[in-house]
C-alpha cells in the first residue's frame, strides 16, 4: 500500500515538473493612453519567459530556428515597424556554437497606425515563438497581449 502510494506521488512529481518546464510566456503591450485618429505611435511590446527557457532572437542565428515574431490582430490597426533587439548569444545543449535568444524579459518596439475612428480602442498583438530549455525545444506556439487606447480629435 505504502509503496504504490510513493509510486503514484513520483509520478505525479514527475508529470508536474513535466507540465512546469513550458511555462508560456507572458505579453505586455504598452501602447500610449491617447493618440488622434490615425496617428502612427510607437509601443512596446514586453516578452517574458520563465526561467531557464528562451526563445530565438529575430533574426534567428540559423535558418532552422524559429525566431519570435509581433503582429497585430485588430482590425484598423497595422503595424508599419518591429524593432527587434539583438539577443544574448549562448551555446546551447552542447553545441559549441552559439546562437541569439532571448531570456528574461525582453523590450520590442513597434511603430503601429491606429484607427481612423475616436473612441477606445483594443489592440491585439499576438507573439509567435518557438521557446526551448538548454536541452531541447518545444513546438512552436503564439500568446497574445491586449491594450486600451483612448483616440480622441
Amino acid at each position: 500500500m505504502i509503496r504504490s502510494l510513493l509510486s503514484a506521488l513520483f509520478v505525479f512529481a514527475v508529470c508536474l515538473a513535466v507540465a512546469q518546464t513550458n511555462t508560456a510566456p507572458t505579453v505586455k503591450v504598452v501602447l500610449p493612453k491617447t493618440a488622434k485618429p490615425g496617428a502612427t505611435v510607437a509601443a512596446t511590446i514586453v516578452l517574458t519567459f520563465a526561467d531557464g527557457l528562451h526563445g530565438y532572437q529575430n533574426p534567428p542565428t540559423d535558418e532552422y530556428q524559429i525566431p519570435v515574431k509581433v503582429s497585430v490582430d485588430t482590425k484598423g490597426f497595422t503595424l508599419k515597424k518591429v524593432s527587434y533587439p539583438k539577443g544574448v548569444m549562448k551555446s546551447i545543449g552542447g553545441d559549441p556554437k552559439p546562437c541569439g535568444v532571448y531570456e528574461g524579459t525582453v523590450k520590442i518596439p513597434v511603430v503601429v497606425t491606429i484607427p481612423n475612428k475616436a473612441g477606445l480602442a483594443e489592440a491585439k498583438f499576438t507573439v509567435s515563438y518557438q521557446q526551448c530549455n538548454d536541452e531541447s525545444c518545444f513546438p512552436p506556439a503564439k500568446v497574445t497581449g491586449v491594450a486600451k487606447l483612448q483616440i480622441k480629435k
